[in-house]
């Protein structure tokens, strides 16, 4: 492919990653079909190209939610700290385990995550009983491991932590989910480009496009609210168990 079509589809691409990502997760599934078509990376060199993009999401949506007035939570900083040493096991596992592992424990989260959505609506503003010490740095540092071994999907782990730890009200845990992200991304990056893995020049244009998508979700999601985003996270959720079961039937 021509190196400025290549570059441009791969724009494109993240932008719709980082709209997906910002409400729901797993727009990286996007990311990985884009590098493979457009630039002929491996599934190990775009698993780590994909990590400057999730740091571009979640500046782009730090902005986007300060665009209409709304901070992130001083809290949610203090979650993204619990993140840090899963985001390291998770990077050196990310060369070692096989994407079985990943399949299910993604799967497991969809189902966990749907089963929440449908048997316990929320409502605007609804909070969460605080959890303890100790089940927050699970739930967090699970968030972190995951990021570092595949980054695909986890926003909707984010989503499942926060909703247990910090509120029940979806437009309350996409803000906080930015900090989660930006926490365990870092760390990721960090790790992936001392090792040598990220290819630079499609992770650039991944994450120009990715911070303009999750800048854009940030404001639709604060102008629709809870609903709207329980919605695109449920059609995700739907999108996702139905690729993991092809990818893995029988025949």
């Amino acid at each position: 492919m021509d190196p400025a079509l290549a570059n441009a589809v791969i724009c494109l691409t993240g932008v719709a990653m980082g709209f997906v990502n910002n409400l729901a997760g797993a727009g990286g599934v996007l990311a990985l079909l884009a590098f493979d078509m457009a630039a002929g990376l491996d599934t190990l060199a775009a698993n780590a190209s994909m990590r400057p993009a999730a740091l571009a999401i979640a500046a782009g949506g730090i902005l986007g939610f300060r665009s209409k007035g709304e901070r992130v939570p001083t809290a949610a900083f203090g979650y993204a700290l619990w993140t840090l040493p899963g985001a390291i096991v998770g990077s050196i596992l990310a060369i070692r385990l096989p994407t079985w592992v990943y399949d299910a424990s993604l799967f497991v989260v969809i189902l966990c995550l749907t089963h929440r959505l449908l048997t316990r609506p929320s409502k605007p503003g609804q909070s969460t009983e605080p959890g303890s010490r100790l089940a927050a740095a699970l739930w967090f540092s699970a968030v972190g491991l995951h990021m570092g071994f595949l980054q695909v999907g986890v926003g909707l782990l984010a989503i499942l932590a926060l909703q247990h730890v910090h509120s029940r009200d979806l437009v309350h845990v996409n803000i906080a989910k930015t900090a989660l992200i930006a926490g365990s991304a870092v760390t990721s990056v960090t790790a992936f480009a001392i090792a040598g893995e990220i290819v630079w020049d499609p992770a650039l244009w991944l994450a120009l496009g990715a911070g303009i998508g999750s800048f854009t979700a940030a404001r639709f999601s604060l102008e629709r609210g809870h609903g709207a985003i329980r919605a695109v996270v449920l059609g995700v959720c739907a999108l996702l168990a139905i690729r993991l079961l092809a990818q893995h039937w029988p025949g």
